[in-house]
């Protein structure tokens, strides 16, 4: 069977129509299975990687922690676990991306004490939630928890104040 050889250590999550869903990195996709074990759905994740974290949105939708595989620090070098997407329960197309990036600061070093060799995994997604409007909020394990409205709009941060500058889209993350 197809799930013999999946990686999905991450957590697997039951939806609201009794199903189970969970991501794995090596096949790049979602899985929806039912109660015996059959794969009702897969969702292939294309330039995105699942990590750690996927619920299901009050809308019905997905939710989930990932990385993308084009995605780059201003340095240049490649980064992960920088992302959240929404994905399309039906179609299984990315309706909303939210790139960490553009309202944080990805050279920020403060949270852990030390300076990072390497930019890859500045934010490092792991938690993942949705509030009763439609708020998400993600907790990055090197820079704290942030909370995001449905427009990708930054509404908080709950980590030390040292060390924020601003952002991709010139937002200083300091403010909040």
């Amino acid at each position: 069977s197809e799930l013999n050889s999946l990686r999905y250590d991450n957590g697997v999550e039951q939806l609201s129509n009794g199903n189970f869903i969970f991501g794995d990195i090596q096949s790049n996709a979602l899985y929806e299975v039912n109660m015996l074990g059959a794969v009702v759905k897969k969702y292939d994740l294309g330039v995105y990687a699942y990590h750690h974290q996927i619920i299901e949105s009050k809308d019905g939708n997905i939710i989930l922690t990932a990385s993308k595989s084009t995605s780059t620090h201003l340095s240049g070098d490649p980064t992960v676990e920088d992302y959240v997407i929404k994905i399309d329960r039906n179609t299984g197309s990315v309706i909303t991306e939210w790139d960490l990036k553009n309202t944080l600061d990805e050279n920020r070093t403060t949270w852990t004490g030390t300076v990072l060799s390497s930019p890859i995994d500045w934010f490092h997604g792991n938690g993942l939630i949705e509030d009763e409007d439609e708020n998400i909020i993600v907790t990055g394990r090197t820079q704290g928890a942030v909370k995001y409205d449905k427009n990708k709009n930054l509404k908080w941060i709950v980590a030390t104040h040292n060390g924020w500058d601003t952002s991709r889209l010139g937002t200083f993350p300091n403010q909040f």
